[in-house]
């Protein structure tokens, strides 16, 4: 027996056998060699699959999405629109079983906790000597907490008290819990003293010359995502700017 084995780029092999009986001293001549016995040929090719491509989309927007309220779909499209199921997942967990692909589209409905969650869709194909699997980009979906679930605490430190004119002045906020991204808004009584400062690692810091007299100074946070956290604002520290003489 004689095997002839022609490889291509597939992603799996189709296995065609052609079986030849050949009479009585007959010869079959396979890659130039004669065989007096009566051989069987055997003929292995590998043929393409069809590559598909699975694109996942959840709704609603994450910008809409709130814990405990929301009912969040996911869909995933498969093109072409092969035969198959698809898993959807969050990380490396399963989010529950495996959903059938019909006409190119699997769908399932789940509510996710608070917080970013990175999300996929798995495609398998139920004819996997022709169609390939496909995985889809991860997609990245916020869930806000409903609004005033997390309170925010805002407190300012005044560093270089008593203070005298031309004399820089440091005013330290901080804002809690960590987690709360945002900017800090400087005041004196109600005027800024400054644009608003980003919050890094809960703390925001403004360097400041004050003119002589009493100053009322209060920080106020303004949360990147109010749908998470609550603006809020420091108690005043009244700060005395003395004459130098």
């Amino acid at each position: 027996m004689t095997d002839i084995v022609v490889k291509g780029r597939s992603l799996a092999r189709l296995a065609l056998r052609i079986l030849i009986t050949m009479a009585a001293g007959s010869a079959l001549l396979l890659g130039g060699v004669a065989n007096a016995a009566s051989p069987v040929g055997v003929l292995t090719f590998d043929t393409l699959k069809a590559a598909t491509v699975t694109a996942l989309t959840v709704t609603p927007p994450g910008s809409f999405a709130v814990a405990a309220i929301s009912m969040e779909t996911l869909t995933a499209t498969v093109s072409p629109p092969a035969a198959g199921s698809v898993q959807f997942m969050e990380d490396s967990t399963d989010i529950g079983a495996a959903v059938p692909v019909w006409g190119g589209v699997a769908s399932t409905k789940t509510m996710f906790p608070t917080g970013t969650h990175l999300l996929k869709a798995v495609f398998n194909p139920a004819d996997s000597m022709t169609f390939g699997p496909s995985t889809s980009n991860a997609v990245p979906y916020v869930v806000n907490a409903p609004i005033g679930q997390n309170a925010t605490v805002t407190t300012l430190r005044v560093i270089q008290t008593p203070a005298l004119p031309g004399i820089p002045v440091v005013l330290l906020a901080n804002i809690a819990p960590l987690g709360a991204a945002g900017t800090i808004q400087f005041l004196d009584g109600t005027s800024a003293l400054s644009a608003a400062v980003p919050a890094t690692d809960g703390f925001a810091l403004l360097i400041i010359r004050l003119p002589k007299g009493e100053h009322s100074l209060t920080a106020v946070f303004t949360p990147t995502n109010q749908g998470v956290f609550v603006p809020s604002a420091s108690l005043p520290v009244v700060l005395t700017v003395a004459p130098p003489f």
